[in-house]
C-alpha cells in the first residue's frame, strides 16, 4: 500500500510492474506500455477509466475522502523535465 493506495489494479499482467511508459503524444487512443517489459498495458482512455473506478471504489469503502480525490492528470505533468 502506498500513499496513493494499492498499485495492484495498475500492475502489468505480464511482469507485475506498476510502472508505465507514456508516449510522446497523449490522446484517448494512445497506447501505454509497461515500463518493465514493454507489453501494451492499455490505451490512455482505458487507463484513466481504471483510475476513476479505483478512486470511486476507495471512496465507497471509506478508504479515501471524496473531497480529496481526483482522477484528472494534467498532460503537462507528464512532460519530461527540461534540463
Amino acid at each position: 500500500m502506498t500513499a496513493l493506495g494499492s498499485l495492484r489494479p495498475f500492475a502489468c499482467e505480464a511482469c507485475g510492474s506498476p510502472s508505465i511508459s507514456v508516449p510522446a503524444t497523449i490522446h484517448a487512443a494512445a497506447d501505454l506500455a509497461c515500463a518493465g517489459c514493454g507489453v501494451r498495458v492499455s490505451s490512455w482512455s482505458e487507463f484513466k477509466e481504471r483510475a476513476r473506478q479505483v478512486i470511486l471504489s476507495e471512496i465507497a469503502s471509506g478508504k479515501v475522502s471524496a473531497d480529496l480525490s481526483n482522477s484528472d492528470i494534467l498532460v503537462t505533468d507528464l512532460a519530461p523535465a527540461v534540463r
